[in-house]
């Protein structure tokens, strides 16, 4: 627990004034107190501290009697500062502090009065947040008001030019206004002073802490303060409320990289393999050879760390003996010293290297050294998955440990048990399904497992991703494949024959991943299974087998895990509906339906149906039936792990079959729906558009109301067979061409728009253009603040642009247009990142281009844009992609100026220079993301406008002609 107090206290040079002030502080026992306007010169601050019996840091003003800020600590707080720093002479001091074995980093804040000075007041101040990465935590007087109606009276429209710069600073660093986040709509003011009869009030006085704390705070409050025209405010934080468990034990990899050690591991293996239980009990054999491999490990580390350790303290010695003999008998020997403290970075790097692989930092951040601030990233990633309080069902909430994971268990252990379903209903369902496997693909699945696949399997597993409870990851059996395979195939035989797996393969790791919404519901949490690597091994050898039949199985309305598909392709396709829809002032219903945990509610009985169904083998079923034979988890939460407790249903997220088996299970739903001859779809031409689906997302596109009734009709039978739930809650309906007054369902609807798979698609171009774009661009440029004040090399900040600010763009710069205020944003702000305040010595264009032609590989979003278009063209115009859209391209580009023209128009060539240069570029950008294109793709549409419908769209013969077929050469 740590409490914090601040106050304006309008000049504290008075040894009374100081008294009164302090004896109030001691009484309310406030363990950190900011303090503002104190007017302190150095012989008063020593002064103070002797008065308060506590540490007193001060950041003094050069003038006399003018500003300052200073910070209390209370001498009985169990708090270590480490450092603290003064800047803006007086008006900002900086403390960095370890209270509960957290690093928090405090600033104490006296704005400006000037609204021109504040301005730039606040973004230095965000510049200096920027360069820390513990949590922080603001407070003082900002001298601004953040909402003119209820911070301020009387209210005023006043401008304020250090308002934006002081959101954006909050926005940026993810800092929140924790008294007015629990005090929405509540009037009350910190400061207020009476003129001329007059009285006036503001709150200009807050704290600003990270969003990550917000569950930590226990009180913020304002009281009043008799002795200064500001009141007091006050924060509690509970920060020790959830010590962290000692969690479970996983591999380091840069173990395999010691000779001894895998000497000493192929020792043991070949030890095991002359126990007895090798021959007459094999599967509890193998997990015994895992215990001891994680034995032998753990003892091998710990003898190489305290070796290890020993050299660090010796070099560590030898370095400060250097620099002594240097400063008191100036016998200075460099290049000793610089040996001397290379061999020691070369420890700490290792070191450094160990947190990057438990925080899974996939890449260093160049020129920056590897300091605590570093380590302290690892950090940061614990805080998003640990669940501090949960609401109750009875609306009671918990915040202690044991008893949030005492709820976590009962929660899963409810869901996960067997409902009982409706054999009848089972079979109606099933009965819709029509696609079936070939003899030959039976066959096919149906062999038995070889040993290729399984160290394909392997080969294709990420090497940062966590591993089971047995904490083995795939380096490690690729590092022992040579002894590891023989024991794998017969592991393989010995499951199969007996028809389960090992206890320890049985068991999943559950771990937490909040989603949106109260992070106290368990509800709005995703429950990912972390799985032993060998059970993952055989899990991907047979989901690699499933995904090179799924296409025939599955509908292609169906996005998910086919290959060849792509979530894009039903998105565009849906977006171009709507605007079909708008453009012909059709009326149209979209129904977007959510399933309450649909993974985690899949019926084993139905699931084994539907394979029989579409003609699997016994082989391969029973290997289906084998991963889910008597299985069990256990919940992770900040370190403790529960019991195990048994699964009876639900395919496990986290699993690499998963996703694809769910998509099977949904198949058989798809094909009643498209059956029911009530349920008329969306006619474009002479296709029909019912449904679409994205693994366990579904969005219906209906012709009237009547349509759905008869979709929850079908919704309920597909509930009764398979054990899934339709959350009608957040069930939504988007009616186009329709009045307000002619709908009346009883289901949130929507007239504008609606968000199906992250994308908000809607009749308003504007708005669609906002709700997309705004959000999206203002992040990205916030990272990119983020990571301007770290020292990187140009090819390491050429990495954070394409992979963290590029990379959340492109999903939608594939389905929707990219506006050109968009691009320029995205493009000034790199440039500004790029080169800081410097005047840019090598154009964007040059820094954009390829390594090998003198650039860095800059990602340019308008490059980008082109590109996917063009991309997208190519899978139109392939053979191999069967995309369903297609039909709704062929339908727009045949009514273009009546000429009928299909995919022909893909094959003109302007006579626009322009236009051939963008082409041009576009396609070479194409190829650098790896594309195969056959043939020149000259086309006039706007980039701008929607991709294929925009209404305004027209081709003019006059400049355009067909062209015969021709390949193009990398370029």
């Amino acid at each position: 627990m740590i409490s914090f107090a601040s106050l304006n206290c309008n000049g504290l040079r008075n040894k009374e004034k100081r008294s009164d002030l302090f004896s109030y502080l001691k009484q309310k026992r406030y363990d950190i107190v900011l303090l503002q306007e104190t007017f302190w010169d150095d012989q008063v601050h020593e002064a103070a501290r002797r008065e308060w019996g506590g540490s007193v840091l001060s950041s003094i003003c050069s003038e006399m009697n003018r500003r300052g800020v200073s910070c209390l600590i209370n001498g009985n707080s169990d708090i270590d500062v480490v450092n603290s720093s003064t800047f803006c002479d007086g008006r900002l001091l900086q403390i960095n502090i370890i209270v509960d074995d957290q690093a928090i980093t405090s600033f104490n804040v006296y704005a400006p009065c000037n609204s021109s000075e504040r301005k730039y007041f606040f973004t230095d101040l965000q510049e200096r947040i920027a360069k820390t990465t513990n949590q922080v935590i603001i407070g003082g007087d900002f001298n601004t008001v953040l909402n003119t109606y209820l911070d301020k009276y009387p209210p005023t429209t006043y401008p304020d030019q250090s308002r934006k710069p002081l959101k954006d600073l909050m926005l940026t660093e993810k800092l929140t206004d924790i008294w007015r986040h629990r005090n929405d709509d509540v009037i009350a003011f910190t400061r207020s002073r009476i003129a001329n009869n007059v009285r006036s009030a503001s709150r200009i006085d807050r704290f600003l802490l990270s969003n990550s704390l917000i569950l930590n705070v226990s009180h913020c409050n304002i009281f009043n303060y008799p002795f200064s025209d500001h009141d007091i405010i006050t924060l509690r934080l509970n920060l020790s409320l959830f010590p962290r468990g000692s969690g479970v034990w996983i591999f380091n990899n840069q173990l395999l990289d010691d000779d001894d050690f895998c000497l000493e591991i192929g020792e043991v293996i070949r030890s095991m393999k002359m126990h007895t239980d090798f021959e007459t009990n094999f599967l509890e054999w193998y997990d015994n050879l895992k215990g001891k491999i994680k034995y032998q490990s753990i003892k091998f580390s710990k003898r190489k760390q305290r070796k290890q350790r020993k050299v660090k303290r010796i070099l560590e010695k030898q370095i400060m003996y250097e620099k002594y003999k240097a400063q008191k008998f100036c016998d200075y020997n460099f290049t000793r010293l610089q040996n001397l403290e290379d061999e020691l970075n070369n420890i700490v790097s290792k070191e450094v290297k160990g947190a990057a692989l438990r925080a899974k930092i996939q890449w260093f951040e160049e020129g920056e050294r590897p300091t605590r601030l570093f380590l302290n990233l690892e950090k940061s990633r614990q805080k998003v998955k640990v669940m501090k309080s949960l609401l109750k069902d009875d609306g009671t909430v918990v915040t202690d440990r044991e008893t949030i994971m005492h709820e976590q268990v009962d929660f899963y252990k409810n869901l996960y048990k067997r409902e009982s379903t409706d054999k009848n209903a089972s079979s109606a369902l099933i009965n819709n399904v029509t696609r079936l496997l070939s003899p030959i693909d039976t066959r096919f699945c149906d062999e038995g497992l070889k040993s290729e696949e399984l160290f394909d399997a392997l080969k294709s597993m990420k090497p940062d991703k966590s591993p089971g409870l047995d904490g083995l990851t795939p380096q490690f059996y690729k590092a022992f494949w040579s002894e590891w395979e023989e024991i794998l195939m017969r592991l393989v035989h010995e499951i199969y024959n007996a028809g389960t797996l090992s206890n320890s393969m049985k068991i999943g790791m559950i771990t937490l991943i909040p989603k949106k919404g109260d992070l106290r519901k368990l509800t709005n949490w995703r429950p990912i299974s972390l799985l032993n690597t060998d059970y993952k091994i055989i899990s991907k050898a047979l989901a690699t087998r499933l995904s090179k039949v799924i296409s025939t199985l599955v509908s292609e309305d169906q996005s998910c895990c086919v290959p060849g598909r792509n979530i894009a392709d039903n998105v565009i396709l849906m977006n171009n509906i709507i605007r079909y829809l708008d453009s012909k002032k059709v009326n149209g219903y979209i129904l977007k339906i959510d399933q309450y945990k649909a993974f985690d509610r899949v019926d084993h009985g139905y699931l084994f149906d539907v394979l029989q169904k579409v003609g699997f083998g016994d082989y391969f079923r029973n290997w289906i039936a084998i991963l889910y034979n008597e299985i069990t988890a256990c919940i992770k939460h900040n370190g403790f792990i529960s019991p195990n407790f048994d699964i009876h249903r639900g395919v496990r997220q986290g699993c690499p079959i998963s996703a694809i088996l769910y998509v099977l299970t949904a198949e058989p739903f798809h094909e009643a729906i498209v059956n029911c001859n009530k349920i008329s779809g969306i006619r474009v031409g002479d296709h029909e558009a019912k449904l679409f689906q994205h693994a366990d997302d579904t969005t219906f596109f209906l012709s009237d109301t009547n349509c759905i009734q008869y979709v929850f009709n079908v919704i309920n039978l597909y509930e009764m067979a398979s054990g899934s739930k339709c959350n009608i809650q957040k069930t939504e309906l988007l009616a186009i061409n329709h009045d307000r007054t002619e709908i009346s369902y009883d289901l949130p609807i929507r007239y504008d728009g609606i968000v199906i798979l992250g994308v908000f698609l809607g009749t308003n171009r504007t708005q669609t253009q906002k709700e997309n774009w705004e959000d999206r661009i203002t992040n990205c440029i916030s990272i990119l603040k983020r990571w301007k004040c770290r020292k990187l090399s140009f090819t390491g900040k050429a990495l954070v642009v394409h992979s963290l600010v590029i990379s959340r763009l492109v999903y939608h710069a594939t389905i929707l247009p990219v506006p050109d205020w968009a691009i320029n944003s995205i493009k000034s702000a790199i440039i500004s990142f790029l080169w800081g305040d410097k005047k840019p010595a090598i154009s964007f264009k040059v820094l954009s281009l390829p390594k090998e032609q003198g650039g860095l590989g800059v990602s340019d979003l308008a490059v980008k844009r082109n590109s996917l278009r063009f991309r997208l063209i190519s899978r139109l115009l392939s053979n191999q992609v069967n995309a369903k859209f297609r039909y709704m391209l062929l339908y727009n580009l045949n009514l273009y100026g009546d000429m009928k023209l299909g995919l022909n128009i893909f094959r003109t060539v302007p006579q626009s220079s322009f236009i051939r240069k963008l082409i041009l570029n576009s396609i070479r950008s194409f190829y650098q993301h790896g594309g195969k294109f056959l043939l020149t793709l000259c086309f006039r549409p706007s980039i701008e406008r929607t991709f294929f419908t925009s209404p305004s769209f027209t081709i003019l013969s006059s400049w355009m002609r067909i062209s015969r077929f021709f390949t193009t050469r990398t370029f």
